[in-house]
């Protein structure tokens, strides 16, 4: 499926680095925030064939048409038409962090940048830097995010894969029956393909549906596509005596399929509907998908693993006081619904302004106002802040007020590129300043753009451990942050994690399954995560 305010987005930059007029230009952008509530809540595509978009302040009848055919082809005709004008490899350039149109154009026009290749060329040379309102500084930093993007060429995040499975279920006209494999199975936090595994009752009916949309057939009922976003997806055709073994080599890795069959003997090639039975053959307990990637699992007992139902609070989410879209009651509403019994509401402190972070008075008029909120008997309203953890490691907002706080997240989202000693010193002063009760998203990746800070993970997560301060695994899938392999070694010193969603929208709450995926990844329990529990 299409993102639609992406596609938007990339048709208001090729516009711009194409040179449109201004007005057309911001028309996009200010078309996308608009519909950026309708976006998160899953209601876009509705109120398009309703017709009712124009009804939103910003979006006219162009933007509204606009929206219709991306949903009808898939694609911006604006952006299609503005490629003829500007190199596809400015698609690129505009991946690496620091570089936006403006600077594209500028590059382009200037120093014949075209390509990443171009642009690593002309920072090494000394051209960028040369050019007014760059520097060595920008350039230095455009090299940064050409490795982060190299680093992560072929990945892509684990939304994809589940865009594919959603994809396929259409295709097939079904759900029931289907799991999404592979990697995403295993929560590795990004993958390089997507895999299906289908229980097939008419494996010529349902490749006959995949070759109708272009599916490629292979052998042994397998199907292959290179989806809109590049993804190499496989669907798997099988029938229902077979779905356990084609489930268990589909999800892989591979030497653990291999380590199981040994054990299997000849019982690996006989019926097996699901996967358990293939344990049981082997004589060991079921390994969870998510614990498959270590070598030495097979025989230990996995029981333990945190789920989702075990999570009753979130203690990470925003509202329309600063990014989110939405009020607070309309926040607590969700929570209730997904059968939490409590909800941190934690906006973003000052020093955040892209994010309209509040001041101190701010927040403690939001404060009230949180803890003036309805919600029904039983359940708890966390009155929070996601605070900035400036560059010395000082926080943004003054201590008597964080003190009467009920949640503190502390988040780093600046100067992210620190070496790795400054960045030890400054989490290492937040944590110890009595002031926060989880470090949120700790090493600041972005997944499929920006590599994680560099900190010494063992002083960090003892002096975690010390003051009783929480690492955050941030549930968004762009972030996943802790890593598993990091919340593993969090535990292992002797810290607890929280499972966030970070929503910025009621819908996003969805997103705590990631999050919990990560945990089971890394071999945590509910006593592990904190808000397994609403904090007292």
């Amino acid at each position: 499926m299409t993102d639609i305010l992406a596609a938007l987005h990339q048709a208001a930059d090729l516009l711009e680095i194409a040179g449109a007029n201004p007005f057309r230009v911001n028309a996009f952008r200010r078309g996308a925030r608009a519909l950026r509530p309708l976006a998160k809540e899953g209601v876009l595509e509705e109120r398009s064939a309703a017709g009712t978009l124009t009804d939103l302040d910003g979006v006219g009848k162009g933007i509204a048409g606009e929206v219709a055919e991306i949903i009808e082809t898939g694609a911006s005709r604006t952006a299609a038409e503005a490629l003829l004008e500007v190199p596809a490899g400015l698609m690129d350039v505009l991946r690496v962090e620091g570089v936006g149109p403006k600077s594209a154009r500028r590059m382009w026009q200037g120093l014949g940048v075209e390509t990443l290749h171009d642009l690593e060329a002309a920072c090494r040379t000394g051209r960028v830097a040369e050019m007014k309102g760059f520097g060595e500084r920008s350039a230095a930093k455009i090299l940064c995010g050409i490795g982060d993007l190299r680093e992560f060429d072929g990945r892509w995040l684990l939304t994809e894969a589940w865009a594919a499975w959603r994809e396929t279920a259409a295709v097939l006209g079904r759900e029931e029956g289907l799991v999404l494999a592979g990697g995403a199975r295993r929560f590795e936090d990004t993958v390089r393909d997507a895999a299906v595994v289908a229980r097939s009752r008419d494996r010529g009916a349902d490749g006959g549906r995949l070759e109708s949309e272009g599916w490629a057939p292979g052998s042994e009922g397998r199907w292959t596509k290179d989806l809109g976003s590049g993804l190499p997806m496989e669907v798997v055709l099988v029938a229902e005596k077979s779905f356990g073994r084609a489930l268990l080599e589909a999800t892989g890795p591979e030497e653990f399929v291999r380590d199981l069959a040994e054990r299997c003997g000849k019982a690996w090639g006989g019926k097996a509907e699901d996967e358990s039975a293939l344990f049981a053959a082997a004589g060991v307990p079921y390994v969870p998908p998510e614990r498959r990637h270590k070598s030495d699992v097979l025989g230990e007992d996995h029981g333990h693993l945190v789920e989702l139902a075990d999570l009753v609070v979130d203690l990470h989410c925003h509202t329309q006081e600063t990014d989110g879209t939405s009020t607070v009651e309309d926040m607590v509403a969700e929570a209730v619904r997904r059968g939490l019994s409590g909800l941190a509401v934690t906006d973003h402190s000052v020093s955040t302004t892209v994010a309209n972070g509040m001041d101190a008075d701010r927040a403690a008029a939001h404060r009230d106002r949180i803890r003036g909120a309805k919600a029904p008997d039983g359940f708890r309203v966390l009155a929070g802040v996601e605070v900035d953890i400036l560059a010395d490691g000082a926080l943004d907002l003054p201590d008597d007020l964080l003190g009467t706080l009920d949640w503190r997240v502390g988040s780093v989202h600046a100067a992210l590129r620190q070496k790795s000693g400054e960045m030890t010193k400054r989490l290492v002063r937040a944590v110890s300043s009595g002031r926060i009760d989880v470090v949120g998203h700790p090493t600041g990746r972005i997944l499929c753009r920006r590599k994680a800070s560099d900190f010494d993970r063992d002083k960090v997560f003892a002096a975690c451990a010390e003051h009783g301060v929480a690492l955050e695994i941030n549930a968004q899938p762009s972030r996943l942050d802790l890593s598993a392999e990091d919340a593993e070694a969090a535990v292992a010193a002797g810290c607890r994690v929280t499972i966030s969603s970070d929503a910025h929208a009621p819908g996003q709450m969805e997103v705590l399954r990631f999050g919990v995926g990560v945990a089971r990844r890394a071999g945590l329990g509910a006593a592990d995560v904190v808000n397994c529990e609403v904090p007292g």
